[in-house]
């Protein structure tokens, strides 16, 4: 019962933040504060504003940390350096697709 009177407040009377959003939604950015810095060139606000989220998105590379108890076999600084290598196409291709490859089923009799 209550959702349906918010709602017909809400269709009556509007919401409180409609006016604000409208006005936020149809106005462009003209400035932005950039550090100590205002930057008033559109190509440069956009560019700055592409900066800042590309910013929230970008993770450092990160080493795990090294293991000082060893017990049994060890992996040689050569393979460990192949196992913490960047991933390159030549490998993954081939895998995934004899990954994909159909396989055959022989029946005996």
């Amino acid at each position: 019962m209550w959702l349906q009177k918010s709602r017909v407040n809400w269709h009556l009377k509007g919401d409180n933040n409609t006016k604000f959003f409208h006005v936020m939604a149809s106005s462009s950015i003209n400035s932005i504060i950039v550090g100590e810095n205002t930057v008033e060139d559109p190509e440069e606000v956009k560019l700055a504003v592409h900066n800042h989220f590309k910013s929230l998105y970008v993770e450092e590379v990160k080493f795990r940390p090294v293991c000082s108890y060893r017990r049994g076999n060890t992996i040689d600084s050569r393979l460990g350096s192949d196992l913490t290598a960047e991933f390159i196409e030549e490998e993954i291709l081939p895998g995934v697709a004899a990954a994909l490859a159909p396989t055959t089923t022989t029946t005996t009799t």
